[in-house]
C-alpha cells in the first residue's frame, strides 16, 4: 500500500522532469525562457519545489530502514528524481543509495 505511493511518486516526478516543471523554481524570474507563464504559477512551482525536497530528504534518512518492495519504490522515487532536485541533494543521495 505504502510502496505504490512511493511508485506513483515516482511516476509524478518523470512527467515533472519532462515537462520541466521545476525549472522555474531555480530560474531567475526575468529569465526568458519563463515567458508565457503567470506570476502566481511560478510561485506555486517554487512551493511545490520546496515541499518535494522536503519530503525527498525524509525520505533518503528513511530509506536505510526500509526492505523489500518498499525500498525498491524509494529508490525508484530517488531515481526519477528532477536534476533540479538531484542537484540540491547531490551530498545526501549518493550515502543513501550507497547503502541501499
Amino acid at each position: 500500500l505504502v510502496s505504490g505511493f512511493y511508485k506513483l511518486l515516482a511516476v509524478a516526478m518523470l512527467l515533472c522532469s519532462k515537462l520541466d516543471y521545476f525549472k522555474t523554481a531555480e530560474g531567475d524570474l526575468n529569465d526568458s525562457s519563463m515567458e508565457g507563464i503567470e506570476s502566481g504559477d511560478i510561485a506555486d512551482r517554487k512551493a511545490c519545489f520546496v515541499l518535494v525536497h522536503k519530503f525527498v530528504t525524509e525520505v533518503l534518512v528513511r530509506l536505510r530502514q526500509y526492505k523489500d518492495d518498499l525500498l525498491a519504490s524509494c529508490l525508484q522515487l530517488v531515481l526519477s528524481l528532477p536534476t533540479q532536485l538531484v542537484a540540491m541533494d547531490v551530498e545526501a543521495l549518493v550515502p543513501s543509495l550507497q547503502s541501499a
